[in-house]
């Protein structure tokens, strides 16, 4: 069964930070850095695993 993945706020700024360093060099490199990382952070909602109940219990899982 496909899982919501809900991004945690330190998660998004550091997501953040990375896109605005590369952006400095390379705007578009950046958008697309931080797209890929979205998408595949997103992907591991469809992935079963090993990884146990995350810090706030049941129904999450902290990767």
């Amino acid at each position: 069964m496909k899982r919501a993945v809900s991004w945690s706020r330190d998660a998004l700024n550091e997501l953040i930070g990375i896109a605005r360093h590369i952006a400095k060099d390379n705007p578009d490199a950046a958008r697309k850095v931080a797209a890929t990382i979205r998408a595949t952070g997103n992907a591991l909602g469809g992935r079963p695993g090993p990884a146990g109940p995350g810090p706030q219990g049941a129904g999450h899982r902290h990767l």
